[in-house]
């Protein structure tokens, strides 16, 4: 019979070295990530990319004796209770709407947002009650847009987490 504290260990020491490996890239991603160093990221990220398949196998061969062993549970296999869920044509048909719905609102924000940018750097142009007029009518515009846009935003992400329809 294996010895569970050698296993244990090994399987631990494994453990560490691949924690250490993912901070290292963690590491190397804040050093290296300025959109000039990408290329030198990547070529070191494939050079560690034997050594983390590696530990990875180890710690499965270890897995695998202990389990042998009658030490550890072998792993959950999938069955069809925990299958994938069925596919819902209803579901995909709403989701798609509440899509198309969001990104009209979000077309229609950025018309606004523009016009009122433009607004904010040049005015109206116009003299003073058709240029007070116009800036409320464009400012009402924006916030109308925005309120949209944050709507079908807010409608879309409760349906996919709650799976509820959304309320008209």
């Amino acid at each position: 019979m294996a010895d569970f504290e050698a296993l244990n260990e090994q399987r631990s020491e494994t453990l560490r070295q691949i924690r250490e490996m993912v901070r290292e890239e963690a590491a190397l991603w804040t050093r290296y990530f300025n959109g000039h160093n990408t290329a030198e990221m990547v070529a070191h990220i494939e050079r560690n990319r034997a050594r983390f398949r590696e530990l990875w196998d180890q710690h499965e061969e270890v897995r695998r004796q202990m389990v042998d062993a009658g030490l550890i549970p072998p792993p959950a296999q999938p069955d069809e209770l925990f299958g994938r869920p069925l596919e819902d044509p209803a579901r995909h048909k709403i989701e798609d709407g509440l899509k198309e719905e969001m990104e009209a609102a979000r077309a229609e924000y950025y018309c606004a947002s523009q016009e009122f940018r433009l607004f904010v750097v040049q005015g109206t142009g116009l003299p003073a009650p058709d240029g007070n007029l116009r800036a409320r009518q464009i400012a009402a515009a924006h916030s109308a847009a925005l309120r949209k846009y944050t709507g079908t935003l807010r409608r879309f992400n409760s349906y996919l987490v709650d799976g509820k329809l959304p309320e008209e």
